[in-house]
């Protein structure tokens, strides 16, 4: 009988991007602690509002994926899902693969988010256009029953005290006072 190699993918997670932000970053496995758990690769859908080709050089960790080139061609985005802005990157991309992806267009991302010298970003693995509306209004909803159903976790090591202090300065009953 043969021994079989299987190795493990951790599942995306259908996440906003805010949920990602405020995560607990373990830097000894490149997870993230989030409400839903741990987290090494989520999906999200967001709009994209920039997009820019960057030339890069090869370094320790993409090294020769491209025949020993000396240079690498990323392509970044900067997606918004209305919750937060992250910074999307395809590594090593051809940019005519990817001319229909614009400013404007909505998108269904599946990455692993990094976040190197305090940079967080989302390495894309898929990306691929929503031309459905109702499309992004039940991933709305999968997420939203997700976090009703009480299916979360809280965050160890983050504190809101800054959040708490905050909201106990504001009185929200004079905010919207009559003049």
């Amino acid at each position: 009988m043969s021994e079989r190699t299987s190795y493990k993918r951790f599942p995306a997670v259908k996440c906003w991007i805010k949920h990602i932000i405020q995560s607990e970053f373990d830097e000894s496995d490149n997870s993230f602690h989030t409400i839903f758990g741990k987290v090494k690769r989520i999906r999200i859908i967001g709009t994209i509002i920039e997009k820019n080709e960057e030339l890069t050089e090869f370094d320790e960790y993409n090294i020769g994926l491209e025949d020993d080139a000396k240079e690498n061609v990323q392509l970044v985005f900067k997606l918004d899902d209305s919750t937060s802005l992250i910074r999307a990157v395809i590594e090593s991309a051809n940019p005519e693969k990817y001319r229909n992806y614009n400013v404007g267009h909505t998108v269904d991302v599946v990455g692993r988010p990094r976040k190197k010298e305090g940079i967080l970003s989302l390495w894309i693995e898929i990306i691929r256009k929503v031309e459905e509306p109702n499309y992004i209004l039940l991933r709305e909803a999968e997420i939203v029953r997700r976090i009703k159903s009480g299916d979360i976790q809280k965050i160890t090591g983050t504190s809101d005290n800054k959040t708490n202090e905050l909201s106990k300065e504001i009185d929200v009953n004079n905010l919207f006072e009559d003049n």
